[in-house]
């Protein structure tokens, strides 16, 4: 004789069983969770002041390690850095941080428009996008130990 309890058996006694496990103590976290106060009011926006350090220090570090450039494609750290909210898609929009000097963006001319609307920073919402001679530039920069 088969000792397995059946499905639909062990499901009804569940269904009897679960509410009865689910006591007073069990439920009071939850009940502390949607207690707990709203704190939107404290957060405040990321100032543009607050990027630019955010990039300094960046390049601190990239030229402690020797680094010339870093390129933030689309995603957390490209709003993190240059407050663009921005998906990776087929099409590329990239910030090149250089380890001296202002960044620039690597975007589709048909997509700047809507690069620069959904930049969240003032002073890189006008950054300029990648220009041919920028291009050539960032592309034939090289480091000493290449």
């Amino acid at each position: 004789m088969d000792s397995r309890l059946p499905r639909r058996s062990l499901i009804q006694a569940l269904a009897v069983a679960l509410p009865t496990a689910l006591s007073a103590s069990a439920r009071e976290p939850q009940k502390q969770l949607l207690n707990l106060p709203s704190r939107v009011a404290e957060a405040k926006p990321i100032t543009p002041d607050e990027r630019k350090r955010r990039i300094e220090r960046a390049q601190q570090l990239m030229q402690a390690r020797k680094l010339d450039a870093i390129c933030i494609a689309g995603g957390t750290s490209l709003s993190y850095f240059g407050g663009v909210r921005w998906g990776n898609s087929e099409r590329l929009l990239a910030m090149i941080l250089t380890a001296k000097g202002d960044p620039f963006f690597v975007v589709p001319t048909f997509e700047e428009a809507a690069r620069a609307s959904r930049s969240t920073s003032a002073s890189l919402a006008n950054a300029s996008p990648c220009t041919p001679g920028k291009r050539t530039r960032a592309r034939t920069r090289r480091s000493p130990s290449a």
